[in-house]
């Protein structure tokens, strides 16, 4: 019973059956060939090696040469402590990989499945990773933006993410409602590289920003209450709004400034 134990065990630190198997037998000789481990085992010889040198690569025994034969002796059993702080590691790098892949891979599964694909963020953390998503942008950003609304709570993220995507060289055509802090900043907006402006008559603030790329619509919600993101993907919802954007595009003006009187 205490040997189906240290197997059991021995399988859960991560050794496999045959490594398990033949760890105990070679526990309970010390040291040995291959010849005398096989009959103490119900592995073949082949088999046998493999999982001998799978424990020479975690360290749990060693390899040595006596009067000219091959002979195997157990290490330590404190190294098995090493062998489960090895794959506690390995989880961790998988754990953070697939944190980096799975919505990539849920989105193809979505897109299969006809499923659209809506992941929902909160706080500014939150909308840090909604506003980045775009920067892996194929093609240009379409978006509308309340742009005094995103002045007044995200500008620095606002500013980051400007020049993150002009070191990646994305284009992104922006919708502004027009306004008098729209005219004051007509000069630096027309300053930002691979980014054109445009604006449309309205007399209310929607507090938002709408990002459309990729097969992706993006909504960011700004105001005292709080901040949300949420990134939506979904061929059919991205081309109706692509298609009410380039509507929209067609029916703004471009930027006008505020012109400020000479003196005298």
């Amino acid at each position: 019973m205490a040997q189906l134990m240290l197997g059991d065990l021995l399988k859960k630190v991560g050794l496999d059956e045959k490594e398990a198997e033949v760890y105990e037998t070679l526990l309970s000789m010390g040291k040995a060939g291959v010849g005398k481990i096989l009959p103490k085992t119900s592995l073949k010889r082949g088999s046998a090696y493999n999982a001998l040198y799978g424990l020479k690569e975690k360290g749990l025994v060693s390899e040595l040469t006596e009067n000219g034969k091959k002979v195997f002796q157990i290490e330590s059993p404190q190294n098995l402590e090493k062998v489960v702080a090895t794959n506690e590691q390995r989880l961790k790098e998988a754990s953070a990989s697939l944190t980096g892949t799975l919505p990539s891979l849920q989105s193809s599964f979505n897109l299969i499945m006809h499923r659209p694909n809506v992941r929902f963020f909160e706080g500014m953390a939150g909308v840090q990773k909604v506003v980045d998503d775009s920067l892996t942008a194929t093609e240009t950003i379409y978006s509308y933006v309340d742009d005094v609304a995103l002045s007044k709570f995200a500008r620095n993220l606002s500013l980051e993410h400007t020049q993150k995507r002009q070191r990646l060289q994305i284009k992104k055509s922006i919708i502004i409602p027009e306004s008098a802090y729209a005219r004051a900043h007509a000069a630096v907006y027309r300053s930002r590289s691979l980014t054109e402006y445009r604006t449309l008559a309205t007399d209310k603030n929607f507090s938002t920003v709408i990002q459309i790329y990729d097969k992706k619509v993006s909504y960011i919600t700004l105001d005292e209450k709080g901040v949300i993101g949420v990134i939506l993907e979904d061929p059919h919802i991205y081309q109706t709004h692509r298609l009410l954007f380039e509507l929209s595009w067609k029916t703004a003006k471009p930027l006008a400034r505020t012109v400020v009187p000479a003196a005298g």
